[in-house]
C-alpha cells in the first residue's frame, strides 16, 4: 500500500514539477561600479517582500531565482547606493546593474566621548539581545560550494543545495537536497555542507575546532578592544567600520573588522580573521583562514545570515618525510528564502524511519535509514543503488542490484511523502535531516539524504561482468519495482535543481574551466602531489595497487584447494617472546570472529628452556545482534607475570631481554581454567562474572641469550605458593580503558573484587582482595583552545585480607630502562614495588605551548611543543608476619614515595623528554615516552 503510494507521488512529481520549475524567472548579470565599471564582488541582492536573495560572486556575476513576477528586486554594497530594479515577465535574462558610489562621508575619523567605537557596540550587544528574544526557529534555503586548489590550479570543486534548520535551543540540523561535484570525485568523497558554518552573530563560534567568543556576545569586552577607523555610506545612512582587535594572546579570538549601520546598531557585515592563538599541530604546519559573513533585515527586524565565506591557506609538511604543496580551501554558503518561527518537523530530533530516493551525478539511490536523537550518525538498514549512466534518454535501464524485497520494506514505512523540490537528490522524508551543529567541523555532511551513495553495490568475491573498466560489474539481476520507481525519479529530475537555478551563485571562470577540463583521472591526489621521502612510497603503493587491479582483471578463479587454504590461514599470525624462565618462546597465533557471534583467540609456542609448550585458548559467544551479552571460556598453560601491571605488556621484557637488559617481571606456571558471563549495557560499560580454577607451580630463573649472543644477567625468580586456586570475580568497568602511552588523556574507572581460596598441602587459605582503578582528565584553562590546558589523575590501588597467594600481590609500576610512560614512579626504576595492599597518585598538568607562547618563543610553539608537569605519591604494605614467611626479599617501601618533574612534550612532533626528581632521595632520572598529542 505505502509502496503503491510512493510510486503515485512519484507519478505525480513527474507530470507537474517540470511545469512548475520552467514557470519561475531567473535573472542573471553583473553588479558593477558605474564610474570605473569594476565588478563588485559579494554584493548583496534581495527580493523585496520576499526573505530571498543572493550575492555576487568574485568577479560580481550573479544569478537569481524569482518567485513570481512582476517583482523588485534590491542591490547594496556599502559605500554605495541601493539601486532598485523592476523584473516583469517582458524583462531580458541578462540584467547588469550599475551602482553609484557614495561620496567618502570624512576624510579623517574624530574619535570623541559620545561617539566611541566602544559606545557603538554596546547598542550593537542591546539591540541584538531585543530582536534575537523574538527568534525562536528557522528554516532557509542553503547554497553551498567548496574548492580546494594547489599549485594554482583548481584541484576539486563540490557543490550542495540544501533545507537548513535552526531551533535556538536545540542547535541546527540540515537536508541535503541535490549535490553536483567535480568528475574526479565519487559523491560520498563530495560531502559538503551549510549546517557547521558559523553565525557571527552568535555568542560562542565554533570554527575549526576552537571556541571563540562572538564579537556581539554580553562578554565581548572581556575579550576585545575596538576602534572607529572609518565610516561610510550606504544610501543615506552611515556605517561605522570598527577595528576588533583580541586583548589576549593566548585565548582564541578574532581580529578584524565590523561594519555596523547607524541608527539600527546593527552589523551588516564581518571581516575577521583568528588571531595567532589558533594553531594547529604537525603535521598542519599552516592553517590560515578568513571568515566573512554579512546579514539583511529583509525589510524587518529581524537580522539574519546572507552568506558565509571561509578560505584558507593549508600546509602540510611533516619533517624532510612528506610535505604537500600550499593548498588554498574555499568554502561559500548562501542562504535564502527564510521562514521564521516555524514549527520543525519532530523528525529532526528524534529517532525515525526515512526512505531516500537520490539521484546523483552517477546513480539513482533508494536506501532506508535509522537516525538516533543526537547521534549525528545514519544507521542505514538497506541500500540499493542504479548507475545513472545505466538510465538512457529512453528511460531503459541497465543493470542494477537486486534487493526489492529490502526496498519494499523501506518503502512501506514511510507513512507521508513529502518530497522537497530536488532533482539531484531526493528525500522522500520522514525525517528531514541528521546533521547536527555541535559535530566535529570535518568535511562531512552527516544527513538522512546522505549527498548520495553513489557507486554500484558490488560484492569483491563476484566474477566480473564483461563491461566493466575492471573486468566488467558483477553480475546483476533483474529489474525490481524498486528499481523501477528510482528510474522514474530520475527521468522525472533531468533537469537538475543546479540546471533549473543557473547555479545559485556563478561560477568564477576558473570555476567554469575546472568544471570543463578535470575528468575522472585528474585525482586530487595527481594535483596535490607532494615530495619527500614518503612521496616516493606512496606512489609506489598507487603503481602496485595498478598492477593487482590488472592482476585481478586478467587472472582465472582460483581453485577451491587454494581457496580452502586462504579460508583456513585467515587470521593466522606469527607469535613469541623472550624472558628468563621461559627462553626463546616461538610458535602462531590465531585471531577470528565468525558470523559476528563467534570470537576464537589462541596462542600456541615452545619454550626452549622448560622444553614444553606454552598455549592459551579464548573462546567468546556474543548473544544479541547489538552484542551486549556474551558467555566466554578459556584456558591456559603458561608462564604468567605476578601481580597486575596496568602499563608494561609482556612484549617490553622480551624486548629489554633480547638485548641483554634485567627481566622487569617475575613468573610463574598457571595452568588455568576460566568461565564467565559478560553483559555491556552500553558501549562504554562492561560488567563481567568470571570463575576460576587454576594450579599455580613456581619456576626457576635461566641465564638467557640475547640477539647478541652474549648472556644475559639472571636474577633469581622469586617462589611462589604452590597449589590449586579456585575464585571468583566480580568486575565493573566504566568509560575508557587507562593508556599507559599517554598520547590522549582519558577518563574511566575499573574495579574488581575477587573471593578466592588457596589449597597449598591440604591447607585451604581463604582470600578476598579489591583492585581499583580510576583515570580522570579535566579541562583547566584556556578551555576554548582546540587542546585546552589539562589535568590528568590516575588512582591505583589495590587491599586484601586473608592469606593473600604472593602471586595475586598488587604491584606498583616503576620506569623500565628509560621508558616511562603515564601510570608509573619515573624516578624510580627496573622492577615494580609489591604488596598486599598499595596505593599510588599519580597527576599531570599539561600547560601545552602556552609557556613558549607567553615568552615570546613562538617558534617551539608552532613545532607544537609544550610543557608538562607531573608529580606521583604511593606506598606499598607488606605485614611483619608475611614477611617472615617469604623466603625471598620482595621490593616495597615501607614509608611514601614522592617525587615530581616536568616534561618536554611534543620533541619531534611525537616524543616527550621527562625530568624527575624523588623526593625520598637525591635521586632522579630522564626518561621518554610518546607525546600527548591530545
Amino acid at each position: 500500500m505505502h509502496r503503491a503510494m510512493l510510486m503515485l507521488f512519484v507519478l505525480f512529481y513527474v507530470m507537474f514539477v517540470p511545469s512548475t520549475l520552467h514557470a519561475q524567472k531567473i535573472v542573471s548579470g553583473t553588479v558593477m561600479d558605474a564610474g570605473s565599471k569594476e565588478a563588485l564582488p559579494v554584493a548583496h541582492i534581495r527580493i523585496e517582500g520576499f526573505r530571498a536573495g543572493t550575492i555576487t560572486n568574485s568577479e560580481g556575476a550573479y544569478n537569481l531565482e524569482l518567485p513570481s513576477v512582476p517583482v523588485t528586486i534590491a542591490v547594496s554594497y556599502i559605500g554605495y547606493h541601493t539601486q532598485r530594479v523592476e523584473i516583469t515577465e517582458d524583462s531580458p535574462a541578462v540584467v547588469d546593474i550599475l551602482l553609484k558610489p557614495n561620496p567618502v562621508l570624512i576624510e579623517t575619523v574624530i574619535v570623541t566621548p559620545g561617539n566611541t567605537a566602544e559606545r557603538i557596540m554596546r547598542r550593537v550587544i542591546e539591540k541584538k539581545k531585543e530582536w534575537r528574544q523574538g527568534l525562536e526557529t528557522f528554516k532557509a534555503d542553503a547554497y553551498t560550494r567548496v574548492s580546494l586548489s594547489g599549485n594554482k590550479k583548481i584541484a576539486m570543486i563540490a557543490e550542495s543545495i540544501s533545507n537548513l534548520y535552526w531551533d535556538h535551543e536545540k542547535g541546527t540540523k540540515e537536508t541535503i537536497l541535490s549535490t553536483r561535484h567535480t568528475k574526479n570525485l565519487k559523491d560520498k568523497q563530495a560531502n559538503v555542507n551549510a549546517r557547521w558554518l558559523p553565525n557571527l552573530y552568535d555568542d560562542d563560534i565554533e570554527l575549526f575546532g576552537f571556541e571563540m567568543p562572538g564579537v556581539t556576545s554580553s562578554e565581548a569586552f572581556s575579550f576585545y578592544r575596538f576602534e572607529l577607523v572609518d565610516q561610510k555610506l550606504m544610501d543615506d545612512r552611515q556605517v561605522f567600520i570598527i577595528s576588533v582587535e583580541p586583548k589576549s594572546k593566548l585565548q582564541p579570538s578574532f581580529r578584524g573588522t565590523v561594519m555596523v549601520l547607524d541608527e539600527e546598531y546593527v552589523v551588516l557585515e564581518f571581516d575577521l580573521v583568528p588571531n595567532e592563538a589558533v594553531m594547529f599541530p604537525p603535521p598542519l604546519t599552516e592553517f590560515q583562514f578568513a571568515v566573512k559573513q554579512q546579514f539583511s533585515s529583509f525589510g524587518e527586524d529581524m537580522w539574519l545570515p546572507v552568506d558565509v565565506r571561509v578560505e584558507g591557506d593549508i600546509k602540510l609538511k611533516l619533517s624532510f618525510l612528506l610535505e604537500f604543496p600550499k593548498m588554498t580551501y574555499s568554502q561559500v554558503s548562501r542562504l535564502s528564502n527564510y521562514e521564521l518561527n516555524v514549527a520543525l518537523p519532530d523528525s529532526l530530533f528524534n529517532k525515525k524511519d526515512v526512505v531516500e530516493v537520490t539521484v546523483s551525478n552517477e546513480s539513482v539511490t533508494v536506501k532506508s535509514s535509522q537516525v538516533e536523537k543526537g547521534s549525528g550518525e545514519a544507521s542505514t538498514d538497506a541500500e540499493n543503488t542504479v548507475a545513472a549512466s545505466s538510465v538512457d534518454a529512453g528511460g531503459n535501464n541497465g543493470p542494477t542490484e537486486d534487493g526489492s524485497e529490502v526496498a519494499e520494506s523501506a518503502a512501506g514505512t514511510n507513512e507521508k511523502t513529502p518530497v522537497e523540490n530536488s532533482s539531484e537528490n531526493i528525500a522522500v522524508e520522514n525525517a528531514e535531516t541528521v546533521a547536527e551543529n555541535d559535530a566535529e567541523p570535518e568535511y562531512d555532511a552527516m544527513s538522512v539524504a546522505e549527498n548520495s551513495e553513489s557507486d554500484i553495490v558490488d560484492n569483491a568475491d563476484d566474477e566480473p561482468g564483461p563491461d566493466s573498466e575492471d573486468g566488467g560489474e558483477p553480475a546483476q539481476k533483474v529489474l525490481s519495482s524498486a528499481d523501477s520507481l528510482r528510474i522514474a525519479a530520475k527521468r522525472a529530475h533531468e533537469d537538475s535543481l543546479f540546471a533549473a537555478q543557473r547555479r545559485a551563485i556563478p561560477y568564477t571562470i576558473e570555476e567554469e574551466t575546472a568544471y570543463a577540463d578535470i575528468d575522472s583521472s585528474d585525482t586530487v591526489d595527481k594535483a596535490l602531489k607532494p615530495k619527500g621521502v614518503l612521496a616516493k612510497l606512496l606512489d609506489d603503493d598507487d603503481e602496485d595497487a595498478k598492477k593487482k587491479k590488472r592482476k585481478k582483471k586478467d587472472k582465472k578463479p582460483p581453485s577451491k584447494f587454494r581457496t580452502a587454504v586462504s579460508q583456513a590461514m585467515k587470521g593466522v599470525m606469527p607469535y613469541g617472546r623472550h624472558n628468563r624462565v621461559d627462553g626463546y618462546v616461538g610458535g602462531i597465533a590465531y585471531r577470528r570472529t565468525f558470523q559476528d557471534k563467534y570470537r576464537i583467540f589462541s596462542t600456541a609456542g615452545y619454550s626452549s628452556f622448560l622444553k614444553r609448550m606454552n598455549w592459551s585458548l579464548h573462546t567468546e559467544r556474543f548473544f544479541k545482534k547489538n552484542r551486549r551479552y556474551s558467555l566466554y571460556l578459556s584456558g591456559q598453560d603458561f608462564s604468567d607475570p605476578k601481580g597486575f601491571s596496568n602499563n608494561y605488556p609482556t612484549l617490553v621484557s622480551s624486548i629489554a631481554t633480547l638485548t641483554g637488559n634485567e627481566d622487569y617481571f617475575d613468573y610463574f606456571r598457571n595452568r588455568k581454567v576460566k568461565a564467565g558471563f559478560r553483559f555491556r549495557p552500553k558501549e562504554t560499560t562492561l560488567y563481567e562474572l568470571a570463575f576460576n580454577a587454576e594450579r599455580h607451580s613456581s619456576l626457576t630463573a635461566h641465564k638467557y641469550d640475547t640477539l647478541a649472543g652474549t648472556g644475559g644477567m639472571s636474577r633469581m625468580n622469586p617462589s611462589v605458593n604452590d597449589g590449586y586456586l579456585y575464585s571468583g570475580e566480580l568486575t565493573f568497568t566504566k568509560g575508557e580503558k587507562h593508556n599507559p602511552l599517554g598520547v590522549a588523556g582519558v577518563k574511566g574507572i575499573a574495579v574488581t573484587l575477587e573471593q578466592g581460596w588457596l589449597d597449598a598441602q591440604d591447607d585451604m587459605s581463604p582470600f578476598t582482595s579489591v583492585r581499583l582503578g580510576v583515570d580522570w582528565n579535566f579541562e583547566t584553562l584556556l578551555v576554548r583552545r582546540l587542546f585546552p590546558m589539562t589535568l590528568d589523575i590516575r588512582l591505583d590501588a589495590s587491599a586484601s585480607a586473608g592469606d593473600m597467594p604472593v602471586q595475586r600481590f598488587g604491584t606498583i609500576d616503576t620506569r623500565f630502562m628509560a621508558w616511562a610512560p603515564y601510570g608509573v614512579f619515573k624516578s624510580i626504576g627496573d622492577r615494580p614495588l609489591v604488596g598486599e595492599h598499595h596505593a599510588a597518585l599519580f597527576m599531570e598538568h599539561n600547560f601545552r605551548t602556552v609557556p613558549f607562547e607567553m615568552i615570546g618563543l613562538r617558534w617551539l610553539a608552532k613545532k607544537n611543543v609544550g610543557i608538562i608537569a607531573h608529580c606521583a605519591a604511593g606506598k606499598s604494605w607488606i605485614s611483619a608476619k608475611r614477611l617472615r614467611e617469604l623466603a625471598w626479599k620482595p621490593r616495597y617501601f615501607d614509608y611514601p614515595v614522592s617525587e615530581g618533574g616536568f616534561a618536554l612534550n611534543g620533541v619531534l612532533g611525537i616524543g616527550r623528554i621527562d625530568f624527575t626528581k624523588c623526593f625520598n632521595s637525591s635521586d632522579y632520572a630522564v626518561s621518554f615516552n610518546l607525546a600527548r598529542l591530545f
